[in-house]
């Protein structure tokens, strides 16, 4: 059951006695009030109409007896008194008398009706009384009879001796029973109080009883309650301190118990979470660690960009590759740093959106070190989204390629270049003549090819020696380029034979005053290990459109050759 319905069931049981011990001191109470309203409602009447036959009585005799000395005295003296204070009798005294005993006679009637309602009065006493008045109507009448009959003086002094009697007798009753219904009127007045007292006292206990009984359930229910409240605070205390060992289970079946259990399930669903969350913890911190190993062991370096294209994340090895620091880059746009090798409508990551976010793949960036050298790195990399589906920016690696770049140049210098003297060989020879005839085609125009090949190189090696020879012909080299304009082409075929493309001059007269210039500074003696030494050339001049449109056969084709000694 609830706490809140026992505690409810323990209340109302408690009015319920309570309100049953109320009910019946009330119901006391009123039976008390209406047997005293009883009592004074018989009592009192009785008490009032033996005080009226009092007075009644006391009135009959005083008048009646008085009347009849004064009238019986008169009438048996010879001379009336002179000056006397006594008053004359007359009718009007005797009609005073008469009325007298009329007035006692209702009286007596009405005290006699009045014991007959309400049966109150002691049977012996009331016919006592009854019988002496009775006897005091008698003897009453029968003075006013001897008064009227002028009866004797010695016979009225009788009579009134006889009504004195009669009348000491029922005063004396009278007064006894006044005094009997005044007491137990006033012994119903105390049981009244009594009662009264009583059904008080017996409301003020069951009050008392009735708080006892509330405020016994109250701490009980407390009780009840503070110890597990105080567990559960102590619990709460824990917590805060990071204690997260669960409650005891109860089988208390109400709320206090269904709490319990229920903080007991939070602690511990709190350990397990704190406990998972702490793996996780651990197990990201390991994640990271080994990330950060591995990128700091890697030669590539790891980047990472907002929705606004600036840096929010670079690893380690880019400090270490460009001697920048993370206040320098950590903020700042990407782009003020790298520069992509890209078209003109895409050569900034700002223009990635153009292309509708896509993945970088392989993107070939420049970018300066601390020293302003400029470096060469590959790019790759993937937009970021929100799980709402908005765009957070781009995380990717980057590869410092300069030195595989600076390889790859070196290859290719080397597979289209001589070795020797670093002029373009056959094959970047090749592909120039190719172009400018291309251009040709198109639109228009003449391009001499001139066919160089040294006299004598041969007898210098046999003579000199292979190095001699090959410092020969690096001064060669020097001489020919000095000849040569901008726009032309000196290539190295091999041994000592060299071409030159002459591929903006009005031909043939430009190809005509290019080999002079060349035989003159070929004419010209070299100093080659402290000896001078004189070579001749020979030259051949093929000239396209006029001779031919192909490469083959314009170094075929030589119009003239002009031999020097």
């Amino acid at each position: 059951m609830r706490l809140n319905y026992k505690i409810l069931i323990g209340l109302i049981s408690v009015l319920v006695i309570w309100a049953g011990t109320l009910g019946q001191s009330y119901r006391t109470m009123k039976q008390l009030e209406s047997e005293y309203t009883r009592t004074v409602d018989e009592t009192l009447p009785i008490i009032l109409s033996l005080e009226e036959l009092r007075f009644a009585t006391l009135r009959i005799v005083s008048s009646t007896s008085e009347n009849a000395m004064i009238m019986a005295l008169q009438r048996n003296s010879d001379v009336a008194p002179v000056d006397s204070d006594m008053p004359t009798p007359d009718a009007h005294e005797i009609h005073e008398t008469a009325i007298g005993i009329s007035d006692f006679e209702r009286v007596f009637e009405i005290y006699s009706n009045q014991v007959d309602l309400y049966d109150s009065a002691d049977g012996a006493i009331r016919d006592l009384i009854g019988s002496n008045g009775t006897a005091l109507t008698d003897i009453s009448q029968r003075l006013e009879a001897a008064l009227e009959n002028n009866a004797s003086t010695a016979e009225v002094l009788e009579m009134k001796e006889v009504m004195e009697d009669a009348e000491a007798d029922i005063l004396s009753l009278i007064i006894g029973q006044i005094t009997d219904e005044r007491r137990a009127l006033r012994l119903r007045q105390a049981a009244l109080r009594q009662g009264i007292v009583d059904a008080i006292d017996n409301l003020m206990i069951s009050a008392a009883l009735a708080a006892f009984g509330i405020t016994a359930l109250v701490i009980l229910s407390s009780l009840r309650i503070i110890k597990p409240i105080e567990r559960l605070t102590a619990a709460a205390v824990r917590i805060a301190k990071g204690d997260f060992a669960p409650l005891p289970k109860v089988t208390q079946n109400d709320e206090i118990g269904a709490l319990t259990n229920a903080f007991s399930d939070m602690s511990s669903n709190l350990q397990n979470m704190i406990r998972r969350h702490q793996e996780a913890t651990d197990n990201a911190l390991a994640s990271e660690q080994r990330f950060r190993d591995v990128a700091e062991a890697s030669s590539d370096w790891i980047w990472e960009i907002g929705s606004d294209y600036r840096i929010t994340f670079v690893s380690g090895r880019f400090f270490d590759v460009t001697g920048l620091s993370a206040r320098a880059v950590i903020g700042q746009p990407i782009s003020k740093f790298l520069t992509p090798d890209r078209t003109a409508t895409a050569d900034c990551f700002e223009n990635l959106e153009l292309d509708g976010l896509a993945p970088i793949r392989d993107m070939r960036c420049r970018y300066s070190d601390i020293t302003n050298q400029t470096r060469i790195c590959r790019l790759s990399g993937k937009p970021l989204f929100h799980k709402t589906g908005t765009f957070m920016g781009y995380r990717g690696t980057a590869s410092d390629i300069t030195a595989e770049v600076e390889a790859q140049d070196i290859a290719e210098h080397l597979a289209l270049h001589d070795a020797l003297t670093g002029l373009p060989n056959r094959i970047f020879m090749a592909e120039r003549l190719d172009q400018n005839l291309a251009k040709i085609r198109r639109h228009g125009g003449a391009v001499s090819v001139i066919c160089l090949d040294l006299d004598h190189f041969k007898e210098v090696n046999d003579t000199l020696g292979h190095a001699a020879g090959d410092s020969l012909l690096k001064s060669v080299t020097k001489r020919l380029e000095s000849t040569l304009q901008i726009t032309d082409t000196l290539a190295r075929l091999g041994g000592d034979e060299f071409v030159i493309v002459q591929s903006e001059a009005i031909q043939p007269s430009g190809a005509e005053v290019l080999c002079r210039r060349i035989l003159q500074v070929i004419s010209e003696p070299f100093e080659v290990e402290g000896q001078n030494l004189y070579i001749g050339a020979s030259l051949g001049v093929s000239l396209a459109p006029i001779d031919s449109l192909d490469p083959e056969q314009l170094l075929k084709s030589k119009r003239q050759g002009i031999p020097m000694g």
